[in-house]
This record gives structure tokens, C-alpha cells and sequence, in this order.
């Protein structure tokens, strides 16, 4: 495919109504679910009736789902930007770098928001199996696994 077409197929996606309404509609979305994580946040404090483990894991869960929201955001708003404000056709064409610089925070987040959900699903079997004494054991679970999840998060930054 030669430059001409690359910027004559860019020109018809940035002038597609659907694509930007998709665009606006997740970034209204992402919004959405920002302001709801944070009042989530604000809102649940020491009286959550989980074992110290869960209510690290879940906090975990939950800041990787706001940072979610907010990568989604800046994504699509740069994007839609882009689209809305451009001189020439090929100026729509997105290099490599730019390219990796706004997609990596989304995808590592959806890596990390699933991720998350395993290590729950973990510390839920660990105690399962623990339960006659699962309420008197600290929160060193609960901190081992969030950080087995912030390695994980940190060796995909590497492939």
C-alpha cells in the first residue's frame, strides 16, 4: 500500500461520524466510570468487613480500573483531537512511538484489571482452604500478591 492510500484510508476514518460517536461515547464512558472508581474510592474506608488481604487486592483492583478510565480518556481525546485538526491527509498518520506511547498505558491496564481478578480469585481459594484460621493471619498474602501483580505489570513493560 503506497503513502497515498495509507493517508487517502486515514482521511475516510478521522471523517467517519460512527468512529468519532464510538470515540465520544467511550470517552463519556470512561468518564463516567473515573468519577464513580473515585467516589468508590473516597467512600470506603475502614469499615469493609474483608480480611486485610481482599481489601488490598481489591483496592489494587480498583486503581488499576482508574487508571483504566483515564488512559481510555487521554487515548481517545488525543485521537479525537487529532482527527478534528488536521491540515494535510498524511498528517493524520500516526507514528510508531506516538503510537506506543498512548496505546501502552490502556493495554497494560487491561492486563493489570484481569490480572488483579486472579490474584483475588487466590487469596479466595488460599482462604478457603485456611478457614479456620484464615481471620487471625496478617496481611503478608495480601501484599505478596499485589506485588507478584506489580511484577507482572513491570515484565510486561518489557516485551
Amino acid at each position: 500500500m503506497n503513502n497515498t492510500s495509507l493517508c487517502d484510508a486515514a482521511v475516510y476514518i478521522a471523517e467517519d461520524y460512527l468512529f468519532k460517536s464510538v470515540l465520544l461515547s467511550r470517552i463519556i464512558l470512561s468518564v463516567i466510570a473515573v468519577v464513580l472508581i473515585l467516589a468508590l474510592l473516597c467512600n470506603q474506608g475502614p469499615y469493609l468487613e474483608y480480611h486485610k488481604n481482599a481489601r488490598i487486592l481489591l483496592l489494587s483492583h480498583h486503581f488499576s480500573v482508574l487508571l483504566q478510565g483515564v488512559a481510555t480518556i487521554a487515548l481517545h481525546s488525543a485521537d479525537l483531537l487529532k482527527f478534528s485538526s488536521y491540515e494535510e491527509p498524511c498528517d493524520l498518520l500516526t507514528s510508531g512511538t506516538r503510537c506506543q506511547l498512548l496505546r501502552y498505558p490502556v493495554t497494560i491496564t487491561y492486563y493489570t484489571t484481569i490480572w488483579t481478578q486472579f490474584m483475588m480469585a487466590i487469596e479466595r481459594v488460599v482462604a478457603t482452604r485456611l478457614f479456620h484460621t484464615y481471620e487471625r493471619t496478617g496481611a503478608l498474602l495480601g501484599y505478596t500478591l499485589a506485588l507478584l501483580q506489580a511484577g507482572t505489570f513491570i515484565s510486561l513493560k518489557w516485551r
